[in-house]
């Protein structure tokens, strides 16, 4: 009878208690040794082939000596077909020998010390016992499924377990990836309000955002993107750059890396189609395909406002059945942000019905300028306020905002207002209300002061 003791499985991925004996070897791509699977490239698969697992058993003592077999249970799917498992030791076709059984579609037993089992009888510690022909109709090939094993040592007395392991073999992850890359300085710089908003802190009259896409290394049914050409779609308000998208570009005021940006219409949106992604995007190893797009403004007359962009990237693929399927993410792609104080009044209303109140309070020492974003019928206009917020003071700015509104061509209705103050926004408060004539009801508006 094989004397064998306590089981370890170490299938890189796994830690197991310090006295197993038993290590497991399942050779995967994932940090922690498991057999990485791609979501994309299963998309249309019911099996997959995985690789083969090896155990090696050591450590000889006696008080195991009624070992009689070795049971690998799998979750997570079932053997297609079973009997289609190859089980060596040392080499030793136990298959043959008529050692191994299969009590159920994902339950595979060696039988030690068996008849016909010679081999594994004989063993000496340090022999190496190889599953192979793990053909598996999995449950799921959604992101995150798993398909992991027990491994269990059985008594020749009533079956009991002597020792036990379990561990992950193969997990299914996401094969491609979007991010905000390295590369640019978006979210790093922000809008001079001292210079009119007309250029970055520092005197600087250009942005970079650089998108990231990204192939993760795969052992089984890899995606291929090699061919296709990502497409980007950067989102933000991109009205300042102009009022013709098409010169824009022309004059360099957009640029990218490798592609020609076009801008839309309403300016809501940059788009462009890139070079194909290239060789190593088939999963073969782990790839990322850089691109970058430059905003560049005069300095004189586009007048910059703070705002938050994304970035929609999308591309197509094949399948491991070599069907074509799309990888889609939209990502943050940063924030303009003034280096003053910015507070957004969500609505106010104007007309002959109405009178406003808008004040701002100052509690710092430094005296700010003050502009007015007025936000109407689509369009945001910029009005530079003759009044200052002086420092440590309440100054009223409802005659400036009220001049704004009716320079916007505003004469009633609700208008939305961003109040920007040239002083520190941790000194600056602005207030609003206002009072409708007819029923002598007065309102305060929820200002945000937190822009």
């Amino acid at each position: 009878m094989l004397k064998k003791s306590l089981i370890a499985l170490a299938i890189a991925s796994t830690a197991f208690n310090a006295s197993a004996t038993l290590t497991i070897a399942a050779g995967g791509s994932h940090a922690d040794g498991q057999q990485l699977i791609s979501m994309e490239g299963a998309s249309n698969s019911t099996t997959v082939a995985l690789d083969d697992i090896t155990a090696t058993l050591s450590d000889v003592t006696a008080a195991y000596a009624s070992s009689a077999k070795i049971r690998v249970t799998l979750t997570g799917g079932t053997l297609t077909p079973a009997t289609a498992v190859t089980a060596l030791w040392e080499a030793a076709d136990l298959v043959s020998t008529g050692s191994v059984a299969y009590p159920s579609g994902n339950v595979v037993e060696i039988t030690l010390g068996g008849t016909g089992a010679t081999a594994v009888q004989g063993a000496v510690d340090t022999d190496v016992l190889t599953l192979g022909g793990l053909d598996v109709t999995a449950t799921s090939f959604a992101k995150g499924a798993k398909i992991t094993y027990l491994i269990e040592v059985l008594s020749s007395v009533g079956g009991a377990v002597i020792d036990s392991k379990s561990g992950t073999i193969s997990e299914v992850v996401e094969q491609f990836g979007a991010k905000i890359g390295a590369a640019g300085d978006f979210g790093t710089t922000k809008i001079d309000v001292g210079k009119d908003r007309l250029e970055f802190v520092g005197g600087g009259l250009t942005e970079t955002i650089g998108v990231d896409v990204t192939s993760a290394l795969i052992d089984h049914l890899a995606a291929d993107a090699t061919t296709y050409a990502p497409k980007y779609v950067l989102n933000g308000s991109f009205g300042f750059l102009g009022s013709d998208a098409a010169k824009i570009v022309t004059d360099d005021d957009v640029e990218s890396a490798t592609g020609t940006p076009v801008v839309s219409d309403d300016f809501t949106m940059i788009t462009e189609e890139a070079a194909a992604l290239g060789a190593t995007f088939d999963g073969t190893a782990a790839d990322t395909n850089t691109e970058t797009f430059t905003i560049t403004v005069d300095g004189k007359t586009q007048v910059l406002a703070p705002q938050t962009f994304s970035v929609d990237v999308s591309f197509n693929y094949d399948d491991d059945e070599s069907k074509k399927g799309t990888f889609s993410q939209n990502v943050a792609g940063g924030k303009w942000e003034l280096n003053g104080d910015s507070a957004y009044i969500p609505y106010l209303p104007f007309g002959t019905a109405f009178a406003q109140s808008v004040t701002i309070t100052n509690e710092g020492s430094v005296e700010g300028a003050i502009s007015v974003d007025v936000i109407a019928n689509g369009t945001t206009y910029t009005h530079a306020l003759t009044a200052t917020a002086k420092a440590k003071a309440v100054t009223d700015i409802t005659a400036g905002v009220k001049a704004a509104v009716a320079a916007a061509g505003v004469t009633s209705g609700n208008v939305a207002l961003n109040i920007v103050t040239n002083s520190p926004s941790g000194d600056v408060t602005v207030s609003a209300l206002y009072y409708s004539k007819s029923d002598k009801d007065r309102g305060i508006v929820a200002v945000d002061n937190q822009l």
